[in-house]
């Protein structure tokens, strides 16, 4: 049986990820953090949860990158 506590932490990341992306579906949220984290097809079915986590993370790094980008525009104008 796979590790019950893998659970919640995914969830929270896949909560922050929305957030930070709230036009997506989660369809597209779920294959946008497989794609950047290496898996190579746009079956996720077999994905890892380490590696869809790495994806995600790095989509939410990239969501924040974009929101200081904006925000130093704005304070620019």
């Amino acid at each position: 049986m796979r590790d019950i506590n893998r659970i919640e932490p995914i969830l929270e990341l896949v909560r922050e990820l929305w957030i930070a992306y709230p036009d997506l579906r989660l369809g597209q949220l779920i294959l946008n953090a497989a794609v950047i984290s290496g898996w190579k097809t746009n079956d996720v079915f077999y994905i890892e949860d380490d590696q869809l986590a790495h994806g995600i993370k790095a989509l939410k790094e990239g969501a924040h990158n974009e929101a200081d980008t904006q925000k130093k525009k704005n304070e620019q104008t």
